[in-house]
């Protein structure tokens, strides 16, 4: 009987010691004398703290040898600190902040540093892995965990897919310069309706995972952000390129930049034409495409234009076709020849 009575005693001391350390009391808001519910208040010395309920009382159990501040704070409002020590209905009053900071959106890219798994590729690297294939094709090529296929099979051109982390491109946030290139319907990107996109890219960050997409569709696969040439850097230059290769294709690019010129315009423009055969049978595609970006760079503003659009004929080969007749003939195409699609986009 008087272990029992021990044990009672102790935990009522223990009660009434605790009981001791209590914050307790009300938070308002100081123009309207109105309770603010889910003030949080936090004793950062103990990293313990306690929400206000709906009549902006609050009741917070402090260590025993009290030492620090207590913080009281609200979105919108000005933070307060009072000294921990127990008390009991005390009255915090927190007035709104007097003005609100800027808010500037941008479309940024992840950072070197940011923790997400990515690569940045640059212009000379593009170059090295580009020879005029569609963006999918030329993506698989910059960076890992991307795998793209061709329905014509030749890699270069006609309709593609490809996936990032085994994803489809639904679930890719593609942009240029910020601006979702993903098409509203679908989701997907079509590059082949506007060929030699490639040609025309500064830059391109690969993230993969969710990352720091700000904008456009889901990117549970990752995103995809492309840059456009930089006109502020660039000095007048014209190129001509012109290709040929298996499958009959042949491919024409002219490109020209202005460089700055008077009044401080510059411009970027490209125009291609696309031809290839395809690997199997009647899966042709004849293309064109136009690129172009004009700045206006002044001394306090600066204005920039970028556009492009295109067009393809492509000769569909999108049916599986039987093992037996691809030992037959690997080139086998089951859609008829006559079936072409005559598709642009224009952004």
């Amino acid at each position: 009987m008087k272990k029992i009575f021990i044990i009672l005693l102790s935990a009522l001391i223990s009660g009434s010691l605790q009981a001791q350390n209590i914050m307790s009391g009300i938070v308002w808001d100081g123009t309207n004398n109105q309770p603010l519910e889910g003030a949080t208040v936090w004793h950062e010395p103990a990293k313990t703290g306690t929400f206000t309920d709906v009549n902006g009382s609050f009741s917070l159990v402090l260590p025993d040898g009290i030492t620090g501040m207590i913080s009281f704070s609200y979105v919108g409002y000005r933070k307060a600190t009072i000294r921990a020590e127990a008390r009991q209905g005390i009255t915090i009053l927190l007035f709104p902040e007097s003005e609100l900071k800027e808010v500037v959106i941008t479309a940024g890219r992840a950072a070197e540093a940011d923790p997400v798994t990515q690569k940045t590729i640059d212009k000379k690297e593009i170059e090295e892995k580009y020879f005029g294939q569609d963006g999918a094709f030329l993506l698989e090529r910059l960076s890992p965990s991307i795998v793209s296929w061709s329905e014509a099979g030749t890699g270069i051109g006609n309709y593609g897919q490809m996936r990032l982390r085994g994803i489809d491109q639904t679930r890719i946030n593609i942009t240029l310069n910020g601006v979702p290139l993903n098409d509203m319907i679908d989701q997907g990107v079509f590059f082949s309706n506007f060929i030699d996109f490639g040609n025309s890219i500064e830059s391109v960050q690969v993230q993969r995972g969710i990352g720091t997409s700000t904008n456009g569709t889901s990117s549970y696969a990752g995103s995809i952000s492309f840059e456009s040439p930089n006109l502020n850097d660039s000095l007048p230059s014209a190129e001509v390129q012109l290709l040929g290769g298996s499958f009959a294709t042949r491919r024409a690019s002219a490109e020209l930049y202005t460089g700055k010129i008077s009044k401080g315009f510059s411009a970027y423009s490209r125009i291609t034409s696309l031809q290839s055969d395809g690997y199997k049978h009647h899966s042709s595609t004849d293309s064109w495409s136009m690129f172009f970006s004009g700045m206006y760079s002044g001394s306090k503003d600066k204005i920039r234009i970028t556009g492009f659009t295109g067009r393809s004929k492509n000769g569909l080969a999108y049916l599986p076709v039987a093992e037996q007749d691809i030992v037959a003939d690997p080139k086998t195409n089951y859609v008829n020849e006559n079936d072409i699609d005559n598709f642009g986009q224009s952004f």
